[in-house]
């Protein structure tokens, strides 16, 4: 019997694309060779379900932040900032399978990607004297394809939280990091942070430092003291953190679809799929 491998590739391309989903990733994991030589046919197939039929990751990213107004101070005046994104396919790693996005904001009726958008869009201040905690929220979601969008499925995936301390602790040795928080072994968030910023970042930082300063002196029945602005007049040397891309697992991404559809993907039985292959 002749071993697959041994056949020319496009005519294990043409076997492999009567594979339901869940075996091509199990041929496609068998060795490296398989995992190289499938990677485009299941990244088209992913393509397909991003473009044509609208599975989508959201990440919600938020950041609480807390000022306090003076080391005595019992209470602290918590303010938020909130990043809505929405994944852009752009590729998978022919020698991990891992399906590649970009991360996006999201456009004002929440239902597509800004086109073009800037760095700013995407990232947080943070400062090594402020409290900061950051919460990363993801979401599988069916969005119609259609001239009117709409959502049409949605499942909360996964949560996992950013600890800003390890985050100061890094960048006590390097001004520019990149890193992966981990919601599951099969689901990551890549993120960049910096204290290098480019003029559009400082003017970020500036606003933060505004906002910052609203929610301690300038915070509704709280009189303004010397004591209150030394906080704000200290925020120095801030750090950027910008959320970039997403790396998920194929096998994740089938499992998401099938617990929104609540429709298992088929598995063809060994009389199907050569009667398939012959027609």
């Amino acid at each position: 019997m002749t071993e697959l491998s041994r056949l020319p590739i496009e005519i294990i391309y043409t076997i492999c694309t009567y594979l339901p989903d869940k075996e091509l990733v199990k041929l496609a994991r068998m060795n490296a060779w398989y995992g190289y030589w499938l990677s485009p046919l299941l990244g088209e197939r992913m393509r397909h379900y991003v473009e044509n039929e609208g599975w989508r990751i959201h990440i919600d990213v938020l950041a609480n932040f807390n000022p306090l107004v003076d080391e005595s101070s019992f209470f602290s005046y918590r303010f938020s900032k909130e990043l809505l994104l929405l994944t852009e396919f752009t590729g998978i790693d022919p020698h991990t399978l891992s399906l590649e996005f970009k991360l996006c904001p999201i456009d004002n009726e929440g239902l597509d990607c800004v086109k073009d958008p800037k760095e700013t869009d995407v990232s947080l201040v943070l400062y090594n004297n402020v409290k900061s905690n950051i919460n990363i929220l993801a979401y599988f979601t069916q969005i119609s394809t259609s001239d009117k969008k709409r959502l049409r499925h949605v499942n909360q995936a996964g949560i996992t939280a950013m600890d800003d301390r390890t985050l100061w602790n890094i960048l006590a040795d390097k001004h520019d990091y990149q890193g992966m928080a981990a919601i599951c072994p099969s689901f990551r968030t890549g993120y960049t942070i910096t204290q290098d910023l480019s003029d559009d970042m400082v003017a970020l930082a500036d606003g933060f430092k505004e906002t910052y300063r609203k929610n301690t002196v300038g915070f509704p029945h709280k009189e303004y003291t010397p004591q209150s602005n030394q906080v704000h007049d200290n925020l120095e040397d801030p750090a950027i953190i910008s959320f970039e891309r997403v790396e998920v697992s194929p096998e994740w991404w089938i499992r998401q679809m099938d617990i929104t559809t609540g429709v298992e993907t088929p598995a063809y039985s060994g009389a199907d799929f050569f009667m398939q292959l012959v027609c």
